[in-house]
């Protein structure tokens, strides 16, 4: 089965597939933001380069991508 259709130089999609909605409660994004800064301005680690990574990352750049990654296990988990 092909999911994309080629015409020239452009690409189609040929079997869609909705997306699962999953709403997240005001308790799961606090615990996800208290969790995110106690890592990065609080007693947790984070190094500050990624894995391979050669660019150090700031601070914030660590808290955004800590929140994202603990909001991404929350959906997964209510999946």
């Amino acid at each position: 089965m092909n999911k994309l259709d080629k015409q020239g130089d452009s690409y189609r999609i040929t079997h869609r597939k909705e997306f699962a909605t999953v709403q997240t409660t005001e308790e799961q994004l606090l615990q996800a933001i208290d969790f995110a800064y106690q890592m990065i301005y609080g007693k947790g680690h984070h190094r500050s380069h990624r894995t391979g990574g050669k660019i150090s990352r700031k601070r914030g750049e660590k808290f955004c991508n800590t929140f994202q990654g603990k909001l991404a296990e929350i959906v997964l988990v209510d999946l």
